[in-house]
C-alpha cells in the first residue's frame, strides 16, 4: 500500500478529525514519539482535510532532504523543496543563482496554484526570516501571460529587460529570451523549461514548451507566469525611487555611484530592508488557511 492510500484512510479515521479539531486552539498541538514517516502520513492527512497547502518547517537542509520524498508520496499535486542560504540576509556574500531560482520556482507554483490543486512544501527555518520583497510588488513585477492576449512585442521586450533577462542568439540557459519575427523565446527561471510565443499581430497565437537542445516543441500551455530572474532587480528598482537626501547616507559613495550610473548594485541584497519597510518571509506569500508544521 502506497502511502498515499495509507494517507487518504487515515483521512477518514475518527482520531483524524480530534486532531484537526485540536489544531484549531490557540496553542500549538504537539505530537512526540513517532518515526519521520509516521510524521509525515499524520501531516499530510490532517492538511488534506483542511487546507490546499502544507507548510512544513524543518531545522536544517538535511532534514527537509528526508522529508520531501516521503511527502511527495503523500499523493500531493505539487511537492516542493523551498532552498535557502545559511548566509545572513544583511551579509554581503553572494547567494548561488540556483538558490534564488529554486526559490522563484516555488513561489511561482504558489502563486499559479489552481483551485483543483494541492501543494506541499518544505523548508527550513530560514524561509520565516525576512528575505523576500512584498508579495505585492513582486507580483506586480511579473509578467502574465495567456493564449489570445494582444500585447506588443517591443514592450514585451522591454519587459523582460527591466525582469533582468538577457536577449541572447540562442536560448541554452535560464535567464534569456531571443526573438525570430514573430515567434519569442524565453527560458523563465521559474520553470523547468522554456516557452514558445507564436504571434499573430499583436496577440499570443500559441504558447508552447519546448526542448532547449533539439528546439522541437512539445506540450502546448494556455498561460505561464515570468517571474523577475532574482530579487536584486527589484530591490534596485526601488532604491531608484527613493529620494536622494533618504538614501545617500546608507550607501557608500561607490554603492551610490554603481546605483545611479549603471542602475545595478552588487550589494543590492542587504538593502532590502532600506528599499522595503517590510520584507516579507515565506509565510507572506501563503494564504491565512495554510497548513504550517
Amino acid at each position: 500500500m502506497s502511502l498515499e492510500s495509507i494517507t487518504k484512510k487515515l483521512g477518514i479515521h475518527p482520531l483524524t478529525n480530534e486532531l484537526i479539531e485540536r489544531t484549531n486552539r490557540k496553542q500549538s498541538l504537539i505530537l512526540t514519539g513517532a518515526s519521520l514517516t509516521t510524521k509525515v502520513l499524520i501531516t499530510s492527512s490532517l492538511a488534506k482535510k483542511v487546507s490546499n497547502i502544507l507548510l512544513v518547517i524543518v531545522p536544517t537542509l538535511e532534514d527537509a532532504t528526508r522529508w520531501f520524498p516521503l511527502v511527495k508520496d503523500c499523493g500531493w499535486t505539487k511537492t516542493c523543496l523551498y532552498p535557502t542560504s545559511e548566509v545572513s540576509p544583511y551579509d554581503s556574500i553572494h547567494v548561488t543563482s540556483e538558490i534564488i531560482w529554486g526559490q522563484l520556482q516555488v513561489i511561482s507554483d504558489i502563486l499559479e496554484l489552481r483551485s483543483d490543486e494541492d501543494i506541499a512544501i518544505i523548508a527550513t527555518e530560514r524561509s520565516l526570516q525576512p528575505h523576500l520583497p512584498p508579495l505585492e510588488y513582486f507580483n506586480s513585477k511579473c509578467i502574465k501571460l495567456k493564449m489570445g492576449d494582444e500585447i506588443d512585442i517591443n514592450e514585451l521586450s522591454v519587459c523582460l529587460c527591466s525582469c533582468g533577462y538577457v536577449k541572447t542568439t540562442n536560448i541554452d540557459q535560464e535567464g534569456t529570451w531571443t526573438r525570430r519575427g514573430d515567434i519569442v523565446d524565453i527560458y523563465p527561471v521559474s520553470s523547468e523549461l522554456p516557452i514558445r510565443l507564436e504571434f499573430f499581430g499583436d496577440q499570443i497565437e500559441k504558447i508552447r514548451e519546448f526542448d532547449p537542445i533539439s528546439q522541437r516543441s512539445l506540450d502546448k500551455i494556455n498561460n505561464i507566469c515570468i517571474t523577475p530572474t532574482g530579487f536584486d532587480p527589484l530591490i534596485i528598482d526601488k532604491l531608484l525611487s527613493i529620494k536622494k537626501n533618504d538614501i545617500i547616507n546608507l550607501l557608500t559613495d561607490e554603492e551610490y555611484s554603481e546605483l545611479i550610473n549603471s542602475r545595478s548594485l552588487s550589494s543590492s541584497k542587504k538593502y532590502l530592508g532600506v528599499a522595503f519597510d517590510k520584507p516579507s518571509s515565506l509565510l507572506d506569500y501563503l494564504t491565512t488557511n495554510t497548513f504550517i508544521v
